[in-house]
């Protein structure tokens, strides 16, 4: 990754181990992986950091990280398309604050087995920097490997999506202060858009 060297990730590493204990973070270092979401089978080159950012590694991510937070799960099956939802998330911020650089739309995968009344767990994957449905269609919400996992094991993944504004270019989540100084806390604008998007969806599951 040229974008963002080891030495950078070794250090973040170190800053995670301050506030979880070290058992609970799984560092994997892929030498081969160019800067984007990796996995097992789908995406553009490896050795290449192009759009959508999704890279063919012959390693699925989204099964290890989901496996990491919630322990060993059933192999993964077929996603559903028609599982697959999309929802107007501007209801969950002030449409005058631009500057949160929320998109309009969000998506939203529910498995089968959770539109039934089962008891299901719920997961936010947040896409990175030029990867929102204006960039890259569904290549993330739809392909990067979650729904997957999810329909298998009873998971709902939230999608929102971030958009380019001013301050913005790239279309990232706020992980340097773009939209205030409480960006990285529980007053946060978007953090506080994403907490209403679980409370609606705690309410209605």
């Amino acid at each position: 990754d040229k974008l963002i060297p080891t030495a950078v990730m070794d250090t973040l590493q170190t800053y995670y181990q301050h506030y979880i204990p070290a058992a609970n973070i799984r560092y994997v270092k892929n030498a081969n992986a160019s800067h984007g979401m990796i996995t097992e089978n789908y995406g553009g080159s490896c050795k290449f950091s192009l759009p959508p950012f999704i890279n063919d590694c012959d390693f699925d991510a989204a099964g290890a990280l989901l496996q990491q937070i919630y322990g060993k799960l059933k192999p993964k099956g077929e996603s559903q398309t028609a599982n697959l939802y999309l929802f107007n998330q501007q209801e969950f911020f002030a449409a005058s604050d631009k500057g949160i650089s929320l998109h309009q739309n969000a998506h939203i995968y529910i498995p089968s087995a959770c539109k039934t009344g089962q008891s299901c767990k719920l997961h936010i994957a947040l896409h990175g920097c030029l990867q929102n449905e204006d960039l890259v269609g569904d290549s993330f919400y739809g392909k990067a490997g979650y729904n997957a996992w999810a329909e298998a094991n009873n998971i709902v993944v939230l999608y929102p999506q971030a958009k380019a504004w001013l301050t913005n270019p790239q279309g990232c989540w706020d992980w340097w202060g773009y939209s205030g100084e409480h960006y990285a806390d529980k007053q946060g604008k978007q953090i506080r858009a994403l907490a209403s998007m679980l409370k609606q969806l705690k309410i209605n599951l």
